[in-house]
């Protein structure tokens, strides 16, 4: 009799857990349209999925995207985000923001890939922030009809990028073209088919305690007029040079770590 109250308590027990979490779940949340209005991602909607025949989701002019702490973004084959508004995406160390592919999944059902999305491309008039967050499986080739491929690409002033880590790409990690007064701060970009980071056209930005590693290309490009200061980075482990120039400027750089 014991025995059977035990097992009945069991199966109770498991029908009630099982039960909370079916109350907990909740199917992903499809972006399908561009963004024309401010705009705020939350952990209660997560994951959100970019699924559009447009290649691209665009936080249009004068809008905002704020993505909340823990959010999971992914996109589909082919897709990615342009921000010509405003991209405030300020993950935590507890609760960090991934933007990744729609096949990144636990192991051993993984099957993404670097490149399977485009990338983020932020390009408006105001400043974005992005913070403690994670662009995984990006860097697409021809995003936008640029030439280049980067997992994140950056133009435009005063922008912020800190404690990011850029990972699995099959591009740039990070492309800087136009950038100015911007903060690329403490973050970790590494394993990159081409460079770490390609800066162009870009000057007085702050490029500092960043980890740039294990990329097939350079670490760091300094190209066509690219200025800046660069300082503090633990450039390591990539297949080109650590830090190459080929600018009519004189970027301020020192006290990097190179191997």
């Amino acid at each position: 009799m014991q025995h059977a109250i035990r097992k009945f308590g069991i199966t109770l027990g498991l029908l009630i857990a099982v039960f909370f979490q079916i109350q907990g779940a909740h199917a992903d949340t499809l972006v399908t349209t561009h963004l024309t209005r401010d705009t705020r991602w939350t952990l209660e909607g997560s994951p959100y999925v970019i699924q559009t025949q447009d290649y691209n989701i665009s936080v249009t002019p004068s809008v905002t995207l704020t993505i909340d702490p823990g959010v999971i973004v992914k996109f589909s084959p082919r897709t990615g985000l342009d921000v010509q508004g405003r991209l405030v995406a300020q993950g935590t160390l507890q609760k960090p923001i991934l933007f990744t592919s729609i096949y990144d999944k636990p192991e051993p059902y993984n099957t993404a890939y670097p490149g399977d999305w485009y990338g983020i491309f932020v390009r408006g008039s105001t400043a974005s922030t992005i913070k403690y967050a994670t662009i995984r499986y990006a860097g697409r080739k021809d995003f936008m009809s640029y030439p280049k491929a980067a997992s994140l690409m950056l133009n435009g002033n005063g922008h912020t990028v800190d404690h990011a880590t850029i990972e699995q790409g099959d591009g740039n990690g990070m492309w800087l073209q136009y950038v100015y007064q911007s903060k690329i701060t403490a973050n970790t970009i590494k394993t990159q088919r081409l460079n770490g980071m390609l800066v162009n056209h870009s000057q007085n930005n702050d490029v500092s305690r960043n980890a740039i590693k294990d990329n097939q290309g350079d670490g760091i490009q300094l190209v066509n007029l690219a200025d800046g200061l660069y300082h503090d980075n633990e450039v390591m482990g990539n297949e080109g040079n650590g830090i190459f120039m080929n600018t009519l400027m004189g970027p301020d750089i020192h006290d990097n770590h190179i191997a």
